[in-house]
């Protein structure tokens, strides 16, 4: 058999693309046994590895080869990649370079973005044959893991350090009252405490199990306890507190709604704690407003914003009726509010604020649509 019906039976089985120069390497390893040992027979070792001058354009430019091989050729590639390629993992890494990410792996053949061989691949990477022993341990390995844990097992680990933090932290709970410019009693309503090196604010679920502990440092870098799950922050006595229900973001922010006497709850970032919330705002008549923070980027990008309006629109749809997202006039967040209004702030101006941002944003959006 010659080295024409070869390359022929090989370009049936969708594993070789010829490119413009005429020289053939693999595009995609081909994946029939007969093919393999047909192409090791007639080119031996060295199967279509490209002279050292035509290298880089073996294994670069993608798009210009792609017309020299035509549409057969990309669909050959796409069917072979969604099909019959499995990506590395943590559990199952590569069984060439052992990394974890990065490599494919398919029925007989590894995919190595690190180690080179001599079968390069038009997109990277270079080809390697796998024997049967290193398929079977590659498909073989037991993914141990631990069972993840319940609310109420969550709750049983954290709720004795919860009041010993609460307890051995007295005083420190006095200096970070200063410090946020909130009172006391709404620190203590959180249960917030000092483990040592940081205050801790506990994150409930919707039936109030404590799911973790959110950690502020004293240079304002805040981190979750390891073992944490990302929960909300809110007082036993939302329910009991006047007027709508705010959303905000932050343990501080919710201080500061507790000392202005609101109705806060607390989210753990821009666009989380969405199931408890829902959870827990069902069959709540109240008004809902979900405050984001005013954070824009100088590169456009509002994260607060734009996750306190996913947030409503998601509650809206959850809870089937009408969820306001609202920004609050000339402040960060309700906190940088509550410290710039001083000791005149209540929980009445800051709603009549609230009123009137709305009010004076309808009427630019219609005057521009006037306008327009």
């Amino acid at each position: 058999m010659g080295a024409d019906e070869a390359r022929a039976i090989t370009r049936k089985a969708g594993g070789i693309a010829e490119t413009g120069n005429g020289i053939w390497h693999p595009s995609w390893y081909p994946l029939h046994q007969s093919m393999q040992s047909l192409a090791a027979k007639q080119w031996g070792p060295n199967l279509g590895h490209p002279r050292e001058d035509h290298k880089r354009e073996a294994v670069s430019g993608r798009a210009a080869r792609l017309n020299k091989c035509g549409e057969g050729r990309e669909r050959c590639i796409t069917r072979s990649r969604s099909e019959k390629w499995k990506r590395v993992s943590r559990e199952h890494r590569c069984p060439i370079c052992g990394r974890a990410d990065w490599c494919m792996v398919s029925v007989d053949t590894a995919l190595c973005m690190r180690i080179e061989s001599q079968v390069p691949v038009n997109n990277g990477g270079w080809i390697w044959p796998l024997t049967t022993k290193m398929v079977d341990e590659w498909q073989d390995v037991k993914v141990s893991r631990k069972p993840r844990r319940t609310n109420s097992e969550l709750d049983a680990i954290w709720q004795p350090r919860v009041i010993r933090w609460r307890e051995h932290g007295k005083c420190e709970i006095e200096r970070l009252a200063k410090l946020l410019g909130v009172t006391v009693m709404a620190l203590r309503e959180l249960e917030t405490g000092w483990d040592g090196r940081a205050w801790t604010f506990p994150e409930r679920d919707e039936s109030g199990l404590i799911l973790g502990i959110s950690r502020r440092f004293e240079d304002g870098h805040k981190r979750c306890a390891v073992g944490s799950r990302r929960g909300l922050t809110y007082s036993e006595r939302w329910q009991k507190s006047p007027g709508p229900v705010l959303l905000v973001e932050g343990a501080s922010d919710v201080a500061a709604g507790i000392t202005l006497g609101l109705s806060v709850i607390g989210r753990p970032s821009c666009n989380g704690g969405l199931e408890y919330l829902a959870k827990l705002l069902r069959g709540v008549k109240r008004k809902i407003i979900v405050i984001g923070e005013r954070d824009r980027k100088p590169d456009g990008r509002w994260p607060g914003w734009d996750g306190c309006r996913s947030v409503a629109r998601s509650l809206s749809r959850g809870l089937r009726r009408g969820v306001t997202a609202k920004l609050l006039p000339d402040a960060k967040d309700l906190r940088t509010w509550l410290n710039r209004a001083g000791s005149d702030a209540s929980g009445e101006m800051l709603l009549r604020e609230l009123d009137e941002w709305r009010r004076s944003a309808l009427d630019t959006a219609a005057k521009m649509k006037g306008d327009g």
